[in-house]
Order: structure tokens, then C-alpha cells, then sequence
């Protein structure tokens, strides 16, 4: 794992003076019966809500990104204290795939429930995705993303939770 001395951007998205620009798009856009959204306690993000796959299935936070702060890195390292379900991190950009938005989507490590982990994201290895599905021939423009999120979309209903101590833009 990469130590913070390669890493050259600090993504604020743990912080109460952040919160304002901090929102949650969940599955009630499109019927869906999921929640969830940020808050703040200790210094921390916990991303925590209630996912329903009955008409939906996913709940996500999201933060813009001042244009290029992404420029020259090549991955993200996340410091997150794990429940047991599976996240990803988004990345977007004003790409779209037959007029709707693309996601670039990267798995979120998380070894062990209850411990703080440290997880690595290659933007290589993003996969792009459009309402969670696949797409080819979409690109990852890394001095075009504007914004960062996290997902839950792993087909099981029932509550989550995730922390978040930091996220960094790395030279790997």
C-alpha cells in the first residue's frame, strides 16, 4: 500500500464544513424503496442507510471535484471501516452512453468488518457503468471527472454502514 508522501490531493469528503456540497442519490429517483445518505460524527463520513432490492437496490453518495484535481494521479487510497456488504467508489464526468451518465466504478477493499482498512483503487482498473451495468467504448477522462461518490448496490436488502476516515488522490 501506498504511503500518503505519493499522495497529492486530499478529497474532502469527511468533513461538517464539506457537508454542503455532500449529497445522496438512492434508488427513490426511479421507485426504488432504498435510503441512505452522509453524516458526520467524530470527525468521520459514515455512509450508513437501509437497502430494498424490491424497485431498486442502491444507495450512493456523491461530491463535485474542482476540474483537474485528478490530473497526473492514478489512483485513489481509501481509509474505511467496513461492515460486511460490498461498496465501490464512482467516478464521473460529463461522459454519457445513449444520453445517460457513465459511472467509472471501482470495488472498495474491505478485508475485515469492524477494522479500519486501508483500500486501493487504480483508475486503470475503473470499470464504466451505466445504472450498474457494463458499457464498452466509454473512456475515463481523468482531467475531466468532476465528481467522486460511493455505491452500494450488492443485491442484498438490509442495513449498511460504512466510515470513511479519508480519501486521497495517489502516484502509484
Amino acid at each position: 500500500m501506498t504511503d500518503l508522501t505519493s499522495c497529492k490531493s486530499r478529497i474532502v469528503f469527511d468533513s461538517p464544513l464539506a457537508a454542503a456540497d455532500r449529497y445522496a442519490v438512492n434508488d427513490d429517483l426511479t421507485c426504488g424503496r432504498s435510503s441512505g445518505g452522509p453524516l458526520y460524527v467524530d470527525g468521520k463520513l459514515v455512509f450508513s442507510g437501509n437497502i430494498n432490492t424490491n424497485g431498486g437496490g442502491f444507495s450512493s453518495i456523491r461530491a463535485p471535484l474542482q476540474s483537474a484535481v485528478l490530473a497526473g494521479l492514478n489512483g485513489l487510497k481509501l481509509r474505511v471501516w467496513p461492515d460486511t456488504r460490498v461498496y465501490q467508489a464512482t467516478l464521473r464526468a460529463d461522459l454519457s452512453y445513449p444520453g445517460m451518465s457513465v459511472a467509472f466504478r471501482g470495488e472498495i477493499d474491505a478485508p475485515e468488518e469492524g477494522m479500519w482498512a486501508a483500500s486501493k483503487i487504480l483508475f486503470t482498473d475503473l470499470v464504466p457503468t451505466v445504472f450498474g451495468r457494463p458499457v464498452d467504448g466509454a473512456i475515463f477522462h481523468l482531467e475531466k471527472t468532476k465528481s467522486i461518490g460511493i455505491i452500494i448496490s450488492d443485491g442484498k436488502d438490509g442495513p449498511f454502514e460504512l466510515g470513511t476516515a479519508s480519501i486521497h488522490a495517489c502516484v502509484y
